[in-house]
């Protein structure tokens, strides 16, 4: 409250979840939109600039069970258009699910410069993924990881998100994995044919090996995620 700007509110959104779940983490611009540049612009003149089929395809990943966690270098000052745009993009019947949104704690001038200009989002999105990661008692809560550029790559790869669950996209909608396989498609074609094999539903299975007579006692139960079939990436 001040005497200039009168009552201001803040609100924030909170997540919680399994320390078990499986997380898939997607960039925004350029993975989501069609463009690095107009990305940063665009959630503040509206209108849709996404790849056909990422909502279907994302809607489909969080039906099987994962989590979607969105990380951008736009900056903190972005987050209002930004949470609005991703809640915006409509496709057919599909939005995009829901999810946490990791941006960088820095002004929009040095957002836009390290992400267009220095090219170094990696740097950024390194520390937030890193930090992240270290709120789960696992060796690893990341399944996948989507993004658009070679600097995406190596931030994925810095958390272990192995290359052939590393998916990236051009500006012609077509989605490589990261590995040397040369596999190519795109958002429509993972969510309408492969979906399941890469991203195999996941179940929820007691471990009630973990549980202590403390834990029974209270009658408290441990979930753990596990995938519905093994070794999903043999299946191309």
């Amino acid at each position: 409250m001040s005497n200039f700007q009168g009552t201001c509110w803040c609100s924030c959104h909170i997540y919680l979840y399994r320390w078990s779940e499986q997380i898939v983490i997607s960039d925004i611009d350029g993975t989501i939109t069609k463009s690095d540049v107009l990305g940063h612009v665009i959630p503040a003149i509206g209108g849709q600039w996404a790849h056909a089929g990422v909502a279907e395809l994302y809607t489909r990943i969080a039906q099987n069970g994962y989590k979607m966690v969105y990380l951008s270098s736009r900056a903190i000052g972005q987050s209002y258009y930004t949470k609005k745009y991703l809640q915006s993009v409509a496709q057919d019947t599909r939005v995009l699910p829901d999810g946490p949104l990791l941006l960088s704690p820095t002004s929009v001038l040095m957002a836009f410069r390290r992400e267009v200009i220095d090219r170094k989002p990696e740097e950024f999105k390194i520390a937030a993924l890193s930090d992240l990661k270290e709120c789960f008692p696992v060796k690893q809560p990341f399944y996948a990881g989507f993004g658009n550029r070679e600097t995406d790559v190596i931030a994925y790869r810095a958390v272990d998100i192995p290359l052939d669950r590393i998916l990236i996209i051009n500006k012609e909608g077509r989605v490589r994995r990261a590995d040397s396989i040369g596999f190519e498609t795109s958002y429509m074609s993972l969510a309408l044919d492969i979906v399941d094999y890469m991203f195999p539903p996941l179940v929820v299975q007691a471990t009630h090996r973990h549980l202590t007579a403390d834990d029974t006692a209270r009658g408290r139960k441990l979930y753990r995620l596990k995938q519905s079939f093994s070794k999903p990436q043999q299946y191309r």
